[in-house]
Order: C-alpha cells, then sequence, then structure tokens
C-alpha cells in the first residue's frame, strides 16, 4: 500500500467504525450519555495500535498521525485525563493489562516524542 492509500484506509475506519464513534461520541456529549462497552472501547484503542504498526513500517507520517487522529487517544493519557477517560480506562481495566498493549504504548510515545520534538522546532 502506499502512503495515500494507507491514510485512506485508516481515514474511512476513523470517521466510519461505529466502534471508534461510539467513543469518541461518549467524550464529546456533554448530557446524557451512553458508556461505550469493553469492546469499543478495545477496538478503539486497537486501532491506534494499528496506526503503530503502519508507523513503524514507513506506511504513515507521523505528522499525519499527530495531527488527524491522535487527539482523542492521546487525552486518555494526559497527566490529568478527565473522569470520562479515566471511567473508560477502569473499564477496560487498563493499569492491570498495560502490558498488552505494547503497540499503543508505542504509539503514544512516538505522538509524544513527535510533539516534544515539534515544540522544540517551534522554539528555536
Amino acid at each position: 500500500d502506499s502512503k495515500i492509500e494507507v491514510f485512506s484506509k485508516l481515514n474511512k475506519v476513523f470517521v466510519t467504525d461505529k466502534n471508534i464513534q461510539s467513543v469518541i461520541l461518549y467524550l464529546n456529549q456533554k448530557d446524557s450519555k451512553v458508556e461505550p462497552t469493553v469492546n469499543e472501547i478495545e477496538l478503539f484503542f486497537r486501532f491506534f495500535e494499528e496506526i503503530d504498526v503502519y508507523l513503524e513500517q514507513g506506511l504513515l507520517d507521523i505528522k499525519v498521525a499527530d495531527e488527524l487522529f491522535a487527539f482523542y487517544c492521546m487525552e486518555f493519557f494526559k497527566d490529568n485525563p478527565s473522569e470520562d477517560y479515566r471511567r473508560l480506562l477502569d473499564k477496560i481495566e487498563y493499569d492491570k493489562y498495560e502490558n498488552t498493549w505494547s503497540h499503543l504504548q508505542s504509539f503514544i510515545q512516538r505522538i509524544k516524542g513527535f510533539k516534544r520534538k515539534d515544540e522544540e522546532y517551534k522554539g528555536n
């Protein structure tokens, strides 16, 4: 696959997959929230693991991953995530099974590293 094909595939999944959209809708709603299921949350995170594999293979640029896909995932892993984000992590027992999410952890570290380098570049 070319980088354009990979991006198109990921973008289509991101905006149309009902599991991903269920999590995003929950996080964006202010009233009457319906919590996503464990399966929906796990599939949401698996999407970011797939992105990490594409990054690892050089089939997706880190800047594209950061600008177009990373926001919701990174909100879960900032220093003080909101109660809604923490509740979903607790629901899938993330802390207990953190080591099984190796590509998710890799994705998070790649994005954090990219943001640090980007901030340093903009600061100079």
